[in-house]
């Protein structure tokens, strides 16, 4: 069991039993949420990123210089 919580329908009622009931969170229960899901970040977006951080890791005099072909880099952008 990962986490457990009364719904929000028996918070404030109590059971039989003097209990109130209880949702359990499973390992299984996040595997099935996890079939659904896809990554945020596009693979071109995550291969740029983790070619900025390599450079990053690579070099740490200070001098963080952007690897070639990663424009946009430090550059302001806007939304919308």
């Amino acid at each position: 069991m990962i986490a457990t919580r009364a719904p929000k329908s028996a918070r404030k009622k109590v059971g039989a039993s003097g209990e109130k009931p209880r949702h359990q969170i499973t390992l299984a229960h996040l595997e099935r949420s996890l079939e659904n899901h896809r990554p945020s970040v596009s693979p071109e977006e995550r291969w740029r990123l983790q070619m900025i951080y390599d450079a990053f890791q690579s070099d740490r005099t200070g001098e963080h210089k952007v690897p070639p072909g990663l424009s946009g880099v430090g550059e302001r952008a806007t939304l919308g």
